[in-house]
């Protein structure tokens, strides 16, 4: 037996105490208690827990997509877990950036093959990590098409053309030049 034991009083841990159960709820137990964002809940987690929504509403809010967390797992997550797991589930819905644009090139010729005559152009740059320009690595810039109807038609417009201009926000920031002839 240890030296310490004997001071241990153990009828005094089964007694009925101010501090002991009351006859109340433990209040550990979710009752009222708001239990902050937790280390294994990560982004992954929520991903598998709100991809059936997204596919069913992909337009639903990070606030909304919180409050199922919580209420599956009663850990409210972060607003930037909850924003990553939602890119993850899109990406896994739609794609991500580099399939998309590996997309773009099959786009083009098919349209090619389906309306022949129609002009195509995509145009890439080098791709630079840094400083340094990755070999073999181009990053989309533009792409153009048109119609063989619309070059024709072209060639019988008055000479006006109308240029819009839109600034574009987020991942790939740039302005949009729209031209209207």
């Amino acid at each position: 037996m240890s030296n310490y034991y004997h001071i241990l009083d153990l009828d005094v841990m089964h007694e009925e105490t101010l501090y002991s159960n009351m006859g109340a709820d433990d209040y550990n137990t979710d009752s009222g208690v708001e239990f902050q964002d937790h280390r294994q809940l990560d982004s992954n987690l929520i991903c598998r827990i709100i991809l059936p929504l997204i596919q069913s509403s992909p337009l639903v809010t990070i606030p909304v997509l919180q409050s199922i967390v919580r209420q599956s797992y009663h850990f409210k997550p972060s607003y930037r877990k909850v924003w990553m797991a939602k890119q993850k589930a899109i990406a896994q819905i739609y794609g991500d950036w580099e399939e998309s644009n590996n997309k773009v090139l099959r786009l083009l010729q098919t349209l090619q093959s389906c309306h022949p005559g129609t002009v195509c152009d995509i145009s890439a740059i080098p791709y630079y990590d840094g400083h340094l320009m990755v070999r073999d690595c181009n990053q989309f810039d533009k792409v153009f098409w048109s119609y063989p109807p619309y070059i024709e038609a072209f060639m019988h417009c008055k000479s006006f053309i109308s240029v819009d201009g839109m600034h574009l926000y987020g991942k790939y920031g740039g302005v949009l030049l729209i031209v209207v002839a």
